[in-house]
């Protein structure tokens, strides 16, 4: 946002603005004259306090826990919310499903939950995936597989016998 771009771009040649809102914030003066298209997945202060102050036009929630937390500028805006699902596009390979597997194991996503679980269950194959955000909890047990961040999605699914995804708040994961 500081490299100046957003300033050289000439937004009268737009019709909608479609962002999350705490980006739509810092950019508002720009884009102010424009109907707004806020995607939201998460229920962080910020991104409520955003909606909060300048109600978009129209809200795409990821799921119904979300919408119900939107805050009532969203709800009485001009289209209201409406839940949108993130699509999953990846087929898993064939092959053995052996492993319960979580992507991403930072404290945010739910890394200790991975870890309690393989403890409990030492007889049983884990995998954990290193994610991109936050604190990962990589001192797993012996029976956890850790995986470095990865493109492969494929790959990992078609070893998943459980996936497990005990996030801390909802997102567009897939």
């Amino acid at each position: 946002q500081n490299s100046g771009y957003l300033n050289e771009w000439d937004y009268s040649k737009y019709d909608v603005a479609i962002t999350h809102p705490e980006i739509r914030t810092g950019v508002w003066s720009l884009i102010s004259r424009l109907p707004y298209v806020a995607v939201v997945h998460n229920t962080e202060p910020m991104t409520l306090r955003s909606i909060e102050r300048q109600p978009p036009t129209l809200t795409i929630a990821n799921s119904i826990y979300t919408e119900r937390h939107m805050p009532l500028a969203a709800h009485n805006s001009k289209m209201g919310i409406h839940v949108i699902h993130p699509p999953v596009l990846i087929e898993p390979e064939d092959g053995p499903r052996d492993h319960y597997t979580m992507i991403n194991i930072s404290l945010e996503k739910g890394g200790s939950v991975l870890n309690y679980a393989a403890n409990s269950n030492p007889k049983l194959k884990f995998r954990g995936v290193m994610g991109g955000h936050g604190l990962q909890v990589d001192n797993q047990p012996m029976n956890v597989e850790i995986v470095k961040q990865t493109r492969d999605m494929a790959g990992i699914y078609s070893g998943a016998k459980v996936l497990l995804f005990p996030s801390h708040r909802e997102t567009y994961g897939k």
